[in-house]
């Protein structure tokens, strides 16, 4: 698991390339709550994108 703060506070447009790059293999995101869940084509859990308080976005890669 690895943990990468984004430069931005919302789920906006550079957030999603930089899932993208790191994920490249990313394709929907599903989101719950505040928070999204980023999914590959067969449905199984990328990565995590965290809205946090007061903060910038955190990301959560579940596989390297």
């Amino acid at each position: 698991m690895k943990q990468i703060e984004t430069e931005y506070k919302t789920y906006s447009q550079q957030t999603r390339k930089q899932i993208k790059n790191l994920c490249p293999t990313a394709i929907r995101s599903v989101k719950i709550g505040t928070d999204y869940v980023i999914k590959d084509k067969d449905n199984k859990t990328l990565c995590t994108w965290h809205k946090r308080f007061l903060k910038t976005g955190l990301i959560v890669i579940h596989k390297s």
